[in-house]
């Protein structure tokens, strides 16, 4: 894996919704907007409904979710949402 990017996973009840790299990514959580690059601190958020706005390769997707768990380690994103 790129040391610039960070691995992406975003998994709803039913389906995995994203699953890959990132440069960048911006999560809706119950302290506001959360952006995340790759070396950032361990720590996890709750979610509140919104779009998961993800930068990688010079384009931004968005992914709507609604509440949720976010688990963030230096090299990983991991969401789980409804």
């Amino acid at each position: 894996m790129d040391e610039k990017k960070i691995k992406l996973n975003i998994i709803g009840y039913d389906r995995v919704i994203y699953q890959g790299e990132a440069e960048f990514v911006v999560l809706p959580t119950q302290m506001g907007e959360l952006g995340v690059l790759p070396g950032h601190t361990r720590m996890f958020a709750l979610l509140e409904p919104g779009d998961i706005r993800v930068k990688n390769e010079g384009r931004e997707q968005s992914y709507s979710v609604n509440k949720g768990v976010v688990k963030i380690n230096p090299d990983e994103v991991e969401v789980l949402s409804e």
